[in-house]
């Protein structure tokens, strides 16, 4: 559950987090994969994603770049800083 609907007022006065998201009360008119573009990184050796399911993911989103690091396990942004590092600064590059 997001936000803090589940907390009773006094968990809420004690301090609880009050900043976090809470659901949409309307429904989304589109996906936002489907018009906004897209910059991904595909890790070779990540095993809670397979590496043909990220690449069919890019496929379907407005991707720009798809990086692939073949060496890379789940969080190839830890293990190749530098890789995710100019992947995002080419993003941000094209975005402005």
């Amino acid at each position: 559950m997001w936000g803090n609907d589940h907390l009773t007022n006094g968990e809420r006065s004690q301090g609880a987090p009050s900043t976090l998201i809470t659901p949409a009360r309307e429904r989304p008119r589109a996906a936002a994969w489907r018009t906004i573009p897209s910059w991904g990184l595909v890790a070779g050796r990540d095993k809670a994603i397979p590496p043909a399911a990220e690449r069919w993911m890019y496929s379907r989103a407005m991707f720009r770049k798809v990086v692939e690091v073949p060496t890379s396990s789940h969080v190839a942004m830890i293990s190749h800083p530098k890789t995710t590092a100019k992947l995002i600064e080419d993003a941000a590059r094209a975005t402005r």
